[in-house]
């Protein structure tokens, strides 16, 4: 009998398992007008050694998405060691990911020197967006948590050429993460009309570039 009973305990197990996995579907987050969602970072790591570049991995809740349409942005803000109110926008890498997201940030330590470089990062992404890269870089502890919302999309097609076949980016340095985001959706081929996507990235470090090397096979896998 307890044989018997154990038998159906883990058919029972089995049958609840395929169940929830047959009936829960990703579902975007419900944001309404000014509303802020809660994000918590859970992991942040080098993309590869020397490339100068931060993947941060941010939870959100279970089975859940961005609900981001292609090319636009997610807001994130947060609070700095001096509680001051720091906000960016970012492209994830992956559109819609299942309950996180990923974005990329410059690294707070110079890869070459070994020196801190936040006036370099606010050079080079402006004061507002280097601030942010510098706080989560530097600053956020993993289980932290930032405030977001669907932020501007950047990509609008004003041609009047239809249907788009054939699309080329140019981008530099950190604008690789809209690229990715973007070939997510346009990739692979037959999901939609475009047939051949290039791509011309440049860098000023060649080890900014192993951030590709990464990124752009799970990108589109």
């Amino acid at each position: 009998l307890r044989l018997l009973l154990g038998k159906v305990q883990r058919l029972t197990s089995m049958i609840r398992k395929q169940y929830v996995k047959r009936i829960v579907r990703p579902s975007p987050m419900v944001l309404r007008g000014d509303d802020w969602g809660v994000a918590r970072l859970v992991s942040r790591s080098e993309v590869t050694k020397g490339s100068g570049y931060y993947r941060c991995r941010f939870s959100i809740g279970r089975g859940e998405t961005l609900g981001l349409s292609m090319g636009q942005q997610v807001n994130l803000c947060c609070l700095s060691r001096k509680n001051e109110v720091v906000k960016a926008g970012f492209h994830p890498t992956r559109l819609n990911s299942v309950g996180t997201f990923d974005i990329l940030t410059m690294s707070p330590i110079c890869p070459t020197t070994g020196l801190k470089r936040r006036a370099e990062i606010e050079a080079v992404l402006g004061r507002e967006q280097g601030r942010f890269h510098w706080v989560v870089g530097r600053e956020l502890k993993i289980g932290d948590e930032v405030a977001l919302k669907p932020g501007r999309n950047s990509l609008e097609y004003r041609g009047e050429a239809l249907p788009v076949t054939d699309m080329v980016f140019f981008v530099s340095g950190l604008g690789i993460s809209a690229v990715l985001s973007q070939l997510e959706k346009l990739l692979p081929r037959g999901v939609g009309s475009v047939g051949t996507v290039s791509v011309i990235w440049v860098n000023e470090e060649e080890g900014e570039f192993g951030v590709a090397a990464n990124a752009l096979p799970r990108a589109h896998d």
